[in-house]
């Protein structure tokens, strides 16, 4: 062969196995998107959620209000539940978000940017600020979070809500 097909064979090879790795974690991405949050469809979840669901969504993320709506007795347990089992929530992990993969996190920041919708005022950039000291975030981290937050979820970081409200309890 000679020295240039021995180069374009190389950049091939190259190309292809960049293209698998990033095939395989797209397929964990897309598994992740259809089995997000299924674990709350499970009774133990949905039933300490459940009389909890409107007062979550008239209460601002991270203020003082939430926090003790989230300690009380029901909400707590299965908020806990709901960590354990779920592996895109840093209290999922002793280490917190030094302990996940970039795909846990990728799913975290849609979860957040998802959750936006549901907190009065809530934003995507709000919550990345609660969320640094919340979760002692580091500085580079933070920029991947913010920089990813502004080209993939320009919507909620700026606060835009998209959807809206769930229906109303009858």
């Amino acid at each position: 062969m000679t020295p240039r097909l021995v180069f374009y064979w190389s950049v091939l090879r190259h190309k292809w196995r960049v293209a698998r790795g990033l095939l395989r974690l797209s397929g964990r991405l897309a598994w992740r998107a259809v089995t997000h949050d299924l674990s709350k469809l499970r009774s133990d979840e949905a039933r300490g959620f459940t009389p909890h669901l409107p007062e979550l969504g008239r209460t601002r993320y991270g203020g003082e209000e939430y926090g003790g709506m989230i300690s009380q007795e029901g909400l707590a347990g299965a908020i806990r539940l709901h960590y354990d089992r779920n592996r895109h929530h840093p209290e999922h992990f002793d280490r917190g978000v030094r302990a996940m993969t970039l795909v846990d996190v990728a799913e975290m920041l849609a979860d957040w940017a998802a959750a936006c919708g549901r907190s009065p005022g809530g934003s995507l950039e709000m919550s990345l600020n609660v969320n640094r000291s919340r979760f002692s975030l580091d500085y580079a981290v933070l920029l991947l979070l913010e920089n990813t937050a502004r080209a993939y979820f320009e919507e909620e970081y700026d606060g835009d809500k998209q959807g809206g409200q769930p229906p109303e309890q009858a």
